[in-house]
This record gives structure tokens, sequence and C-alpha cells, in this order.
């Protein structure tokens, strides 16, 4: 009987201990840390690692982040960002870590998706900043136009408004007008 329950993955490529204090610029070096995946009846010493056990959907997303980028995110508890390749939007707590090196990370937490990404150490994401969501309307079709606003008191029964014309010669005529609405309250 297992010890626990969870998510089982035969990929190994020696990172799975890795914690953010033990991390160092090597770490991002894919070339350094080829994935192994162990066939059925495929022989190994004893002791060595054949699987392993994800018992929590609670993941870490750590990148490499510029002095710029730290400015940007200081003060910022969640970030958004894009998984490339993919649709996937997600938010998650995010914080800077310091590594075995020295140097300053960018980390993000996430406790959905782990099962998607499983089989992948390094993804390529985007990080989503000053992000809206709208309708794009170029200026040029924009239009202003000088208009009265009429209460609705001042029309007739059938929506019509009687407007008072002036002649040149002074004489006064009673017009039926259509208004147009532009909105309605």
């Amino acid at each position: 009987l297992a010890a626990s329950s969870g998510v089982v993955s035969m990929a190994l490529d020696g990172l799975e201990g890795m914690t953010a204090e033990l991390l160092t610029a090597e770490a991002f070096d894919a070339s350094k840390h080829p994935k192994v995946v162990l066939q059925n009846g495929q022989m190994v010493e004893s002791g060595t690692s054949v699987y392993k056990l994800i018992d929590s959907e609670e993941w870490k997303l750590v990148f490499e982040i510029t002095e710029n980028d730290r400015e940007k995110f200081s003060g910022e508890k969640t970030l958004t960002l894009t998984f490339k390749g993919t649709d996937l939007e997600v938010s998650g707590a995010f914080e800077t870590v310091q590594g075995a090196d020295g140097a300053v990370y960018g980390q993000i937490t996430l406790d959905r998706y782990m099962v998607q990404f499983i089989d992948k150490r390094y993804v390529s994401i985007q990080i989503e900043t000053e992000n809206s969501i709208g309708l794009k309307i170029p200026i040029s079709a924009v239009v202003y136009k000088n208009y009265f606003q009429v209460p609705k008191s001042f029309l007739t029964a059938d929506g019509e408004l009687l407007v008072e014309v002036y002649g040149e010669d002074g004489s006064r005529s009673v017009e039926k007008v259509e208004p147009v609405t532009y909105s309605a309250q």
C-alpha cells in the first residue's frame, strides 16, 4: 500500500527535491537536466528513484527576474500569466525569493492545473501587465455632433416634437419634427 495518494509521474530529471532556497541559475538550463522516463521492465540500481508522487495541486513556478521587472511587480501580491501556446490564463500569489546563488527570482504559487504541466519542467509564460479588455474603436469612427436635450414631456402623444420656426421676414410657424433618441432614460 502507498503511504499517500496522488498523481504518479515516471519522468525524472534530478530536480525533484528542488526548493527556492536551493535554486541557482543553472537550474534554468534544460540541457543540464534531461528528462528520463523509465520503461516497463528497465533495470535500475537499488535505491534509484523510479517515479515521483505528487500529492497536492499546489505548485510553484519560478522564473528569472530582471531589476526592472522587480520594480514593476513590487507591491504586487498576485500576478496573472498566460502559458504560451495555450489560451490558459491563471493568477497566483507572487513573491520574490533568493536562491542559493544569491540571485533573486520571481515565484508564482498556483493551486490548479498541476496535472496539465506535470510532464513539463520548463514552460514559457507571459506575465500580463496593464491588461485591458474591451472593444477597440478607431478615433476616426468617433462622431461629434451638437444636439439639444429635450425632456420627454415636450413630445406630443405621437412622439413628435413641435418646433416654433421664425422666417427671415419675422413670420412664425410651427413644424412637427420626429426626434432622434440617443438615450432614453
